[in-house]
């Protein structure tokens, strides 16, 4: 809770110092109180540095000072070379600028990364250009090279070496480097700056996880990343994206974290609504031609093979991510009231998503009907220190009370109680199998379930081949509803945290949103695999795809 009346004064006391217009959200009135403020020459300072030492060094531009856009100078570098820390040192030490592609995103990263090599007052600064790809290590790197040599003053200030992409300021030790390399070489770096461009772009996290560790011997650090929205929604892009939309909304607290989106209001929008072009691309009219960008909307919109990569690349849509996977009426409207007693002696085929210790753990039973549908039960487990602890966040014990969460007592699952559970499922259905993660905890419960019930076990790896199938009948069977399922609090839950990872526009694998590790999605999972299992019965099984 924002301390109102101190707040006040420090308002007031901001407004007589002049920079009271920069506190400009719930994230910035947090940081006023945690004792952050506003240096206005220090917010001008990189400013000043581009527009006289740098210059354009192609284009339309070419040979003319840099001056920033509006939107660069008072959204991107006033704000984190400004606002400072209690200390006096910058509030900000690490950025996320989310912006469509053609809005001047590597320019500005070239000037940065030059400012902060010579310009930022940092003795024997380090700065890094960095990317899993090694010509993508080189954009940034390269632009900056151009603006060094075409810049009269800084040609003498600073050493380039192309050859091996590092510019040097010999004046105060100072290095500027491309990185693009293996993570367990990056481990010395002693960086004060690194910037990361297109980090949508990047492949794994190994030099990701390595490279943020890099600046603990730096009072000022700054870790830059610049990017446009992906596709990959189990990516370290995407899970900076996701934080930095918690720091936006107010459900992270962060105040050495900047954040910056620029996307449509309406992932759904017509590719034609100007209004939503503008609100994705503060560059449009200027950077980017308007007329152009009007022209290529108009080509994309013809094509159905080109509009996601526009949706993606022109209005900084994540593919896979601008909707969830299930609409909420959509789900509500395959509901059925039936209960277990309405299944009893049934066969049905399970797919049981076992956690490890702390987190919830899931059972569904998918039950093939006389008339061709399906219904969905499930069952849920959860460890009750752990309901307790996310208990703001989740409903955990009202659903318990409830009887639609069994909550166990401790801190960890008990695997002893969840099988005497499941065993008891056994006497009142008949399980045909149950499919499980081999690389997950359920292994030796399973096994137990195979060797003193008689319950077959499959497993059930989770890749995208194995889910795919099942991801495209249950969505089929949603649209004309013959999947049903009874309205199970915990499992709607669920479904609508449910987001899908799309590979060649068509196949799709369930992931959770990140970094809301409280967003559960075990339930479908289980759902998904229960289903899997029936198609394979349906196709004329049993078939193990142990291997696939």
């Amino acid at each position: 809770m924002i301390q109102i009346s101190k707040l006040a004064g420090l308002k007031r006391a901001a407004k007589k110092a002049g920079w009271a217009g920069w506190i400009r959200s719930e994230a910035d009135e947090r940081a006023v109180l945690n004792g952050c403020w506003f240096d206005q020459r220090a917010a001008q300072r990189p400013v000043a540095f581009m527009e006289r030492f740098l210059v354009h060094s192609k284009g339309r531009w070419g040979g003319k000072p840099l001056i920033l856009d509006d939107w660069q100078r008072d959204d991107l570098v006033y704000p984190v070379f400004g606002w400072r820390s209690q200390r006096g040192n910058r509030r900000y030490r690490k950025t996320y600028w989310e912006v469509p592609k053609k809005n001047g995103k590597s320019t500005i990263s070239s000037a940065l990364a030059i400012y902060l090599l010579c310009g930022d007052g940092e003795n024997g600064a380090e700065v890094y250009a960095a990317a899993t790809d090694r010509i993508q290590a080189g954009i940034v790197h390269g632009e900056a090279q151009k603006m060094v040599l075409a810049s009269p003053a800084l040609r003498g200030l600073l050493q380039v070496r192309a050859s091996t992409r590092e510019i040097l300021f010999p004046g105060r030790s100072g290095n500027f480097r491309a990185l693009a390399s293996i993570a367990n070489k990056q481990e010395g770096l002693n960086a004060s700056a690194i910037i990361a461009d297109e980090l949508h772009a990047w492949q794994g996290r190994k030099l990701y996880d390595a490279i943020q560790w890099a600046f603990a011997a730096r009072d000022n650090p700054l870790f830059i990343q610049i990017t446009t929205a992906g596709d990959d929604l189990e990516s370290v892009c995407y899970e900076q994206h996701e934080y930095a939309r918690g720091v936006i909304d107010g459900t992270i607290h962060d105040d050495s974290f900047h954040p910056y989106i620029r996307t449509v209001k309406n992932p759904r929008c017509s590719l034609m609504d100007e209004a939503e072009w503008f609100r994705a691309n503060p560059g449009l009219g200027k950077s980017i031609g308007l007329e152009q960008f009007s022209a290529d909307a108009s080509a994309a919109a013809k094509r159905p093979t080109t509009e996601a990569a526009f949706r993606r690349y022109r209005l900084n849509i994540w593919t896979s991510a601008g909707t969830k996977w299930i609409d909420a009426d959509q789900w509500q409207a395959c509901y059925e009231d039936f209960d277990i007693a309405d299944l009893e002696g049934r066969d049905c085929f399970g797919g049981f998503d076992l956690s490890r210790t702390r987190d919830s753990t899931a059972l569904a039973l998918l039950f093939p009907m006389d008339d061709g549908t399906v219904r969905v039960l499930t069952w849920y487990w959860l460890p009750k220190d752990e309901a307790i602890r996310q208990s703001d966040l989740v409903s955990w014990l009202p659903w318990a009370s409830q009887g639609f969460v069994r909550l166990i007592d401790g801190p960890v699952q008990q695997y002893s109680l969840i099988r005497d559970d499941i065993r008891q499922l056994t006497e009142r259905f008949n399980i045909v199998e149950i499919a499980f993660d081999p690389n997950g905890a359920a292994d030796h419960l399973t096994q137990q379930l195979e060797d003193e019930d008689g319950i077959p076990r499959v497993q059930f790896g989770q890749r995208l081949f194995n889910f795919a199938p099942a991801v495209e009948e249950f969505e089929r069977r949603l649209l004309d509803k013959t999947i049903r399922h009874n309205g199970n609090p915990v499992f709607d839950w669920q479904i609508q945290n449910c987001i899908m990872k799309v590979v060649d526009n068509t196949r799709k694998k369930p992931v959770r949103p990140k970094p809301d590790d409280h967003k559960k999605i075990d339930g479908p999972i289980s759902a998904l695999m229960a289903l899997a299992r029936h198609m394979v019965s349906e196709a004329g099984g049993p078939v193990d795809i142990r291997e696939l």
